[in-house]
């Protein structure tokens, strides 16, 4: 008779063991149950913006975009910000690659206030004066044309160039911008920015001309050198 209680009272324990722990695994299915119905809510109620740069949509009050990496204006009180053009704007001066650079020039103005930081533009390296004949920078155009005839330094000057050449045109376009909206009503802003900026195609063609004609002057030079030095030792080439 004892074993028989005991037995039993060995099952009844077994049972309130388990009966407890089904309660316990429904009272954390609940609770879960709930904390994800407050996250979908959270998550639903949620406000989204449109990025300036890319145009697509982001939280409100995001600092970068998690689509281009663009920085977005964090100084609204600076008077020299990121908002001083819009997007809109460069994309329409700029014309040829507008996205690479409106992506670039946000790199200036990371934190909401216009400061140079290094970038690369293979372009501008190998092409340093006709990139900028394109890309409609006259003054600079000339004056890197001259400087790059000194002997010695010509490398050096296109790794230079090559790391600076983008916040040059980032504070010619801007500059640019400023001036047209200055002169332009609102109807007459985006096509006179379309004329005054973009690119001149025929500078590709020039670029064609002068690195055939170059590599014409380098076969002659090297085949008079081998000539010469064949002619010097006697050796026919």
């Amino acid at each position: 008779m004892k074993k028989i209680d005991t037995h039993r009272e060995v099952a009844d324990g077994l049972l309130l063991c388990q009966i407890l722990i089904i309660s316990d695994i429904l009272r954390h299915h609940s609770a879960c149950t709930m904390m994800y119905a407050g996250l979908q809510a959270t998550t639903w109620s949620f406000q989204y913006m449109t990025c300036p740069f890319c145009k697509e949509n982001i939280l409100d009050g995001a600092i970068k975009c998690k689509h281009c990496g663009s920085m977005l204006n964090l100084d609204p009180y600076n008077t020299i910000n990121v908002d001083t053009v819009t997007a809109d704007e460069i994309r329409a001066f700029v014309g040829t690659n507008a996205y690479y650079y409106i992506q670039t020039f946000a790199k200036f103005t990371i934190m909401g206030r216009e400061k140079f930081c290094v970038t690369w533009n293979w372009n501008c390296f190998g092409f340093t004066f006709l990139w900028m004949l394109y890309r409609k920078m006259y003054a600079l155009s000339l004056v890197t044309f001259i400087v790059f005839c000194i002997p010695g330094i010509n490398i050096l000057l296109h790794i230079g160039a090559g790391m600076i050449g983008n916040y040059l045109y980032y504070r010619h376009v801007k500059a640019k911008i400023i001036e047209i909206r200055a002169t332009q009503s609102n109807q007459n802003l985006y096509p006179v920015l379309k004329e005054v900026g973009g690119v001149h195609s025929w500078v590709v063609m020039i670029g064609i001309i002068i690195s055939i004609l170059i590599a014409i002057l380098c076969a002659v030079f090297f085949s008079a050198m081998i000539a010469t030095m064949g002619h010097l030792t006697g050796i026919t080439i």
